[in-house]
């Protein structure tokens, strides 16, 4: 049994100014997932200080902890626009009708 000190995030997730449904939320030990408003909470042990925040279409964002909040039990994340994080990670392929290969290149959050 090995004790880890943890502190609760909340806040919500948004892209392009909408409520960003769906997002998986990683780094913890246990992933949490946006719901229809966009509104997270997730535990993340205090020796972290950032998580992964897994987009629908596979991107990957990594959403730091502020820094003055780092150590603290509660962290009110408050609204984060995904759109102004660095993500990686390919956009989904979609098959067309015609069984062709086609790209989707904007992300519509919900």
């Amino acid at each position: 049994y090995n004790a880890v000190a943890l502190q609760l995030l909340f806040g919500r997730l948004l892209f392009n100014g909408k409520a960003l449904q769906g997002a998986r939320i990683e780094g913890g030990q246990y992933p949490a997932v946006t719901d229809d408003y966009g509104l997270f909470q997730f535990e993340l042990s205090t020796e972290k200080n950032s998580v992964d925040v897994v987009l629908k279409d596979g991107r990957r964002c990594q959403l730091s902890v502020p820094k003055q909040q780092q150590k603290a039990s509660i962290v009110r994340m408050g609204n984060i626009d995904v759109s102004t994080l660095e993500c990686f990670g390919a956009s989904p392929v979609l098959k067309s009708a015609q069984g062709q290969d086609s790209v989707q290149l904007t992300d519509t959050g919900s």
